[in-house]
């Protein structure tokens, strides 16, 4: 039986999802399922700090694809319709 081992220090990255164009709730659980954070939403009308979850995210930070370190804030910009 092979045992992977990791150099010690060494940062484990994972592969920000593509989230343009999907529900803004969808992408919320895509996020944490791929070990990355929650970061922040702009561009819906939201209620004080609530969005729906229903809004179309237009945007993302990292983009799709980029291998940060797990963890990181992913950035959102979501509204009713992208342009």
């Amino acid at each position: 039986m092979e045992i992977e081992t990791k150099p010690v220090g060494a940062v484990e990255k994972g592969v920000v999802p593509d989230l343009v164009g999907t529900a803004l709730g969808e992408a919320q659980a895509a996020i944490k399922e791929a070990g990355f954070k929650e970061g922040g939403i702009s561009g819906g009308v939201g209620v004080g700090t609530v969005f729906p979850p229903t809004l179309e995210v237009c945007s993302q930070g990292p983009e799709a694809g980029s291998t940060p370190k797990k963890n990181t804030e992913v950035d959102l910009v979501a509204k009713q319709t992208c342009d």
